[in-house]
């Protein structure tokens, strides 16, 4: 999980700070930092809002390399295969906690790619075997088209020259 100022230093400042005032004109709560694995829990910073979500959006969830800071060589490691059950139990973590703070009939929204190894993941698995009621809706394709200027990278990359790119 990257806090506002990791953001800054991954993805353009500007853009980044015009996409959050945009989503924020319209109501929708932008948070940074937070852990998935602890939402609804006492230190999780939503703890005291009394509104719920109605929507939970989290796009390539994946570990972070241990003690890796952002664009170094640490950061640009895949990890993939290698943290596969890491992985998983983060995914599984964050299915058990997600209905605390999602409001009846609310929906999660996670983004992924689908060849392996992250196919390997079995995300959809992972929600079926957490402890909450999470139901698998569907998926959709995720047509990078549709959104202009759209460039995957591996979040804790840095930006410019020097950022990642998934395969």
């Amino acid at each position: 999980y990257l806090t506002s100022e990791e953001l800054f230093e991954v993805y353009d400042t500007e853009v980044i700070k015009r996409r959050m005032k945009h989503l924020r004109s319209r109501g929708v709560v932008v948070r940074n930092g937070v852990d998935a694995t602890r939402l609804g829990k006492s230190d999780c910073p939503f703890q005291d809002l009394e509104v719920k979500f109605s929507h939970v959006i989290w796009n390539f969830p994946c570990i972070a390399p241990p003690g890796a800071k952002i664009n170094t060589s640490a950061s640009k490691a895949d990890g993939q295969n290698s943290e596969m059950s890491k992985n998983q139990e983060l995914l599984r973590q964050f299915f058990d906690t997600v209905h605390r703070v999602l409001r009846p009939g609310g929906e999660v929204r996670m983004t992924h790619k689908t060849k392996p190894p992250y196919c390997d993941w079995n995300i959809v698995d992972q929600a079926s075997s957490s402890s909450s009621e999470i139901k698998f809706q569907g998926c959709l394709v995720f047509d990078r088209v549709l959104y202009p200027g759209y460039t995957n990278r591996k979040a804790r990359s840095g930006s410019g020259s020097s950022s990642s790119s998934f395969p």
